[in-house]
């Protein structure tokens, strides 16, 4: 289930009930199709990877969680 890069995505659904989106996502699967499920908050872009670290760790230290620096995609 890795994330697609910079390809083109077919978006099935937005789901509020985790449930739903799994059973689409099996259907896909099933289908003999690529699909992954995306659920996710980012911050940024940030100019740079200080900037970033500073901004995860002041949304740590405000309860946020601890967060995962996420490096720009590289061109292929």
């Amino acid at each position: 289930m890795a994330p697609a890069g910079s390809g083109y995505l077919v978006q099935l659904g937005v789901f509020a009930a985790p449930d739903n989106a799994l059973r689409i996502y099996q259907q896909a699967a099933a289908a003999g199709q690529p699909a992954h499920i995306q659920s996710r908050v980012v911050l940024g872009p940030f100019v740079d990877r200080e900037a970033a670290e500073r901004a995860r760790k002041r949304l740590q230290a405000a309860g946020a969680g601890p967060g995962v620096l996420i490096p720009p995609e590289r061109p292929r």
